[in-house]
């Protein structure tokens, strides 16, 4: 790969990282994630960021498989990242087995951008459950 491509990687693990930790810090209710699917593909010029995903998965920092998906039961791509990453960025990568949806936009502006992922945690809504 070229050093643009390898960059544009480094940015999106980096932020698919820290997605992962902000929802381990929060209070989701499936928060132990390091998978996750692609939505909205249709939406964005998607050849590049594919590029980008199986120049990772060549080097092995990251797996795909087919699984069921929640829609109609059509088949849908899971993206899973060498588990061996995600130890130095305070993951434990044992018993983790959510995934999470994220659109291909924001992917493309983790890789391109440097943007880091949405995350919007449901304790900022929703406040404390059994407020007294």
């Amino acid at each position: 790969c070229s050093q643009e491509q390898a960059n544009q990687l480094y940015r999106l693990f980096d932020n698919l990282a820290l997605l992962f930790r902000d929802r381990l810090m929060s209070s989701k209710s499936e928060p132990r994630a390091i998978s996750f699917t692609i939505s909205d593909v249709h939406l964005v010029e998607s050849d590049q960021l594919f590029a980008l995903l199986d120049i990772a998965r060549k080097a092995q920092i990251l797996y795909t498989y087919t699984s069921s998906a929640k829609d109609f039961g059509r088949r849908e791509t899971y993206y899973v990242p060498n588990r061996i990453l995600w130890p130095e960025r305070g993951l434990d990568p044992h018993g983790q087995h959510a995934r999470v949806s994220i659109r291909a936009v924001h992917l493309l502006e983790a890789a391109e951008r440097n943007r880091r992922i949405p995350f919007k945690d449901i304790g900022e809504e929703t406040g404390v459950l059994f407020d007294e």
